[in-house]
């Protein structure tokens, strides 16, 4: 089962687009936010195929970097991913393979807050 790392917590967001245009998908702020494993289903809601992947992330104030592991998928993958930060937030986001609808459920599972 998911569980919470020193103290985080768990966070759910939602998003949905109709463009291959990188769109964010998720936001955390910074300065509550040291490093963060989210697990992200794409789902594109014409042909309903889906595509899991797991994120490991982390940043160090000015920049976000990712590894992306653990995909399964019906199909093919539906998106790309990539961080950054903007402001005073980490960005998740997605860059859709279709111009199809595409739903996305980001899940922060484990997520290390400051001491």
């Amino acid at each position: 089962s998911w569980g919470t790392i020193g103290g985080g917590g768990f966070d759910v967001q939602t998003a949905t687009t109709t463009t291959t245009s990188q769109t964010s998908i998720a936001t955390y702020e910074v300065a509550k936010v040291l490093g963060l494993k989210i697990m992200i289903l794409a789902t594109d809601t014409t042909t309903t195929e889906r595509y899991i992947t797991e994120i490991l992330l982390t940043h160090d104030g000015t920049t976000a970097v990712a590894t992306e592991y653990g995909q399964v998928s019906t199909d093919t993958a539906l998106a790309t991913y990539d961080v950054d930060i903007s402001g005073s937030d980490i960005r998740v986001l997605a860059t859709p393979a279709s111009t199809n609808s595409t739903s996305f459920i980001v899940r922060g599972a484990e997520i290390v807050t400051p001491v």
